[in-house]
């Protein structure tokens, strides 16, 4: 067992989320009090006004340096303070108070090396020094900020340290507030909001599908008169293909959200019709969104690739030949440009329905907070609104420049 520096039975884990860090009353001397990297010592933070331990489990290269984002002299301070321990990877000689964190002797005493976090490791080792109680505060690990992936670490050493009889008191609003999974809190979207989207993304289907065919007849309108007159001006062709690309992606686009919201409208009227009710969860939106990334990223590459052999085959353009080679150039030109045409499509559809997935799930969050609750639900609502606005932005600017 390592040596305990201090010996009080209670630790106070001290995250620096302003929402409950500020609990925590910093005038009692009747627990430990464990803060994380530049939290104590630094100027900066003038909330932290007491440690008796600081968890800098991060490699030298972050603290060694004037470049720590947090506090440049933050390495001068742990050199030469001689007060607070300072758990580190190893024992320093350059910080006289630092100890090595027992990860060794923690994962051979354990059935699982779980950290995800600076806070993980620090209530691992309160349950490996024994202490009888501990409490945290200022360690919120919102799901949707970008300690999100974090949590789990956390709330798994919280678990194990309650299944070994330790008192846990998590002061972080929030992060054990939640409904309970299958039995309560479900929200479901109602049949209306699926067919009001619909006819939304409907109304501007047709009117992407009628602009993309204006720029596809002048762009084909052009490549005939060259087709005639290898004489014609094709200086603005290029400019008409990316058009035509970015027409049909946005068309794809608003078509996928239709698509997806005509989806969900069918399976739960099949739902109802079957059992009386029916339910969607959160959850499936989410795989919807995931898979939708992936497949845009296989779609934009698939565009990628056709794109570079359409710019080949548009070199062919040059050519001074006769009109019936011209024909066969334009001929095989064309068919490059309708698969180029349709992969920006296809990938529009993704990207719109990962965007409409990501308004499903904001609008599951909506009603969950509106009946009481997700506390975080909202966090979701004002990304998800940027995105549909960038996107309807491009189709209102594409509609009015055609």
């Amino acid at each position: 067992m390592t040596e305990q520096p201090l010996r009080r039975p209670t630790v106070a884990i001290i995250g620096s989320h302003p929402r409950s860090r500020e609990d925590f009353d910093f005038s009692r001397r009747d627990c430990d009090v464990w803060t994380f990297n530049e939290a104590y010592g630094s100027p900066a933070d003038k909330w932290c006004s007491y440690s008796t331990g600081i968890m800098q489990i991060h490699k030298p290269v972050i603290w060694r340096t004037t470049q720590n984002r947090n506090d440049p002299k933050h390495y001068e301070w742990l050199q030469n303070q001689d007060e607070v321990t300072v758990w580190m990877q190893e024992k320093y000689d350059d910080v006289p108070m630092s100890r090595r964190y027992p990860l060794d002797e923690i994962k051979a005493a354990y059935p699982r090396a779980y950290f995800t976090s600076s806070v993980a490791y620090a209530v691992a080792l309160a349950v490996y020094l024994e202490y009888k109680r501990i409490e945290i505060y200022g360690v919120e690990m919102e799901t949707q900020t970008e300690y999100g992936h974090q949590r789990n670490g956390v709330a798994y050493w919280i678990g194990f340290a309650e299944g070994k009889g330790i008192e846990v008191e998590m002061n972080a609003k929030g992060f054990f507030d939640t409904v309970l999974y299958a039995y309560e809190g479900e929200a479901r979207i109602p049949l209306d909001f699926y067919k009001e989207r619909i006819e939304h993304f409907t109304n501007y289907c047709d009117q992407a599908q009628e602009a993309y065919e204006k720029s596809k007849d002048a762009a084909f309108a052009l490549m005939d008169t060259w087709v005639n007159d290898y004489k014609a001006d094709l200086s603005g062709l290029e400019a008409m293909l990316t058009q035509m690309g970015q027409f049909a992606h946005n068309f794809g686009a608003v078509d996928g959200g239709r698509q997806l919201n005509e989806y969900y409208l069918k399976k739960c009227e099949k739902m109802q019709d079957e059992v009386g009710t029916y339910l969607i969860v959160k959850q499936e939106y989410e795989s919807a969104l995931h898979s939708c990334a992936k497949s845009l990223q296989e779609k934009m590459q698939e565009a990628s690739i056709i794109g570079k052999e359409l710019v080949e085959k548009h070199k062919a353009f040059s050519t001074l030949s006769n009109k019936e080679i011209r024909a066969r150039i334009v001929d095989d030109f064309k068919e490059v440009l309708d698969k180029w045409v349709r992969a920006n499509s296809e990938a529009g559809v993704m990207n719109g329905s990962q965007i409409e997935a990501r308004q499903l799930m904001g609008k599951i969050d909506e009603l969950l907070e509106a009946a009481g609750g997700e506390e975080n639900a909202q966090l979701m609502v004002e990304p998800m609104q940027q995105d549909i606005e960038v996107l309807e932005g491009d189709l209102e600017k594409m509609l009015s420049n055609r």
